[in-house]
């Protein structure tokens, strides 16, 4: 009974079958990201051990919900996904049985924000991407503020959670993906709710764009030595995102003596 507990304590709420059904469908994902994309996770040990928390995560790919569901396993989440998907008779089930909750692109679709805080207040985690779409070119873009409602409101730690490799392995303008391009992922240090918003929620976006950033950064310095340089491909995605770059300048320091949380390697792979 006590690891029945445990395994519903997942996704509190959900019928026992969908919980199998993500994990089954994390675990389909997972070697295919592993084979075909070289996937390797670092810093799962961060993930909080029970929920409810946020996932912030930039945004790549059409793989990044499976590279973000394997990098905080056994956890999961509620992602938004395009309300049209929905319509599909086949992704539209699939989507639905995987906690996904449909959202209108191009609207500011409070509904679906609030559907997502609800779920936080029920005590289950949920995934955004505070970009809003994919990157167009590899580089980070600047947060929505239309997320902060949901910093607001939703009552639990965020987890900070970057990615690189993956505009490469299928950017926005491919129709599939192309493999052979490694993909990797790095989790940061959960944020208190409390601390995250003490100075509000316009600094609350910028410190989760600078530690997200960071850990993206990271990665794609250790992905080129990796690859002798060869991967991934120089481009936007090497500059800092501008909000960085002014707090550098700002603060010349910052550059050379990263602070304990951000400084931590992404040595620790699970």
């Amino acid at each position: 009974m006590a690891l029945m507990d445990s395994y519903r304590a997942r996704h509190p709420g959900c019928p026992i079958w969908r919980i199998v059904f993500f994990d089954v469908g994390r675990l389909m994902t997972a070697i295919y990201v592993r084979v075909f994309h070289g996937y390797r996770r670092f810093h799962r040990d961060r993930v909080p051990k029970r929920g409810p928390y946020i996932v912030a995560a930039n945004h790549q790919s059409y793989l990044d919900p499976i590279l973000v569901g394997v990098a905080i396993a056994p956890g999961q989440f509620t992602p938004l996904a395009r309300s049209s998907l929905f319509e599909h008779w086949l992704f539209g089930p699939i989507i639905a049985n995987l906690h996904s909750l449909p959202v209108r692109q191009g609207e500011g679709d409070t509904r679906a924000m609030k559907a997502m805080i609800a779920e936080v207040k029920a005590g289950r985690s949920i995934l955004v991407y505070p970009e809003g779409s994919r990157t167009f070119d590899g580089a980070l873009q600047p947060f929505q503020r239309g997320v902060s409602l949901i910093l607001r409101r939703a009552p639990a730690p965020v987890l900070p959670v970057a990615m690189e490799g993956a505009y490469d392995a299928w950017p926005r303008s491919s129709k599939r993906p192309r493999f052979g391009r490694r993909t990797w992922a790095a989790v940061g240090h959960p944020i208190p709710h409390e601390e995250l918003m003490a100075n509000g929620p316009d600094e609350a976006l910028r410190r989760l764009e600078r530690e997200i950033e960071q850990l993206r950064l990271e990665l794609r310095e250790r992905l080129r030595k990796k690859t002798k340089g060869r991967y991934p491909a120089k481009g936007p995605g090497d500059r800092p995102f501008q909000h960085a770059e002014a707090d550098v300048e700002a603060n010349p320091q910052a550059e050379v003596e990263p602070t304990p949380r951000a400084a931590s390697n992404t040595n620790s792979e699970a």
